[in-house]
């Protein structure tokens, strides 16, 4: 399984795909954030273990310091997403190492607005959360 970890060491699990990232409750993986569009990037799967991501409606999606509207992601890549920064990596490796905690409080230190919450009951599918307190 992959996840995205923040700056600050907190993940972000991709628990299925393909998986549509944003604001909007109705997407797979919310990031509440005044930068996250309300569908921002789509994630799906890749050829040799890797993931595609796609910016969707000309949203900024940066890997590796370029702004891409497509790019194939590895293990450790680093990328952006409006203006928060992740590194890619495969969550059974970064899950002994994350700290614990509710997603929310786990995310509310990057950029100081991000705060992770499950969508409303229906919405996608492959959803983040965190550790209980």
């Amino acid at each position: 399984m992959w996840c995205l970890v923040t700056t600050g060491g907190r993940r972000v699990a991709i628990r299925s795909l393909p998986a549509v990232l944003g604001s909007d409750a109705s997407v797979d993986v919310v990031l509440p954030h005044a930068s996250i569009a309300a569908r921002h990037a789509r994630l799906a799967t890749a050829e040799d273990g890797k993931l595609n991501i796609t910016a969707v409606d000309d949203a900024v999606v940066e890997v590796g310091g370029w702004r891409v509207a497509e790019s194939v992601l590895a293990r450790g890549d680093e990328l952006v997403l409006g203006k928060l920064r992740f590194k890619l990596m495969d969550d059974s490796a970064t899950a002994s190492s994350a700290a614990s905690g509710s997603a929310a409080a786990a995310a509310e230190a990057e950029q100081g607005e991000l705060q992770l919450r499950r969508p409303a009951p229906g919405a996608g599918a492959g959803q983040q959360h965190g550790g209980g307190r």
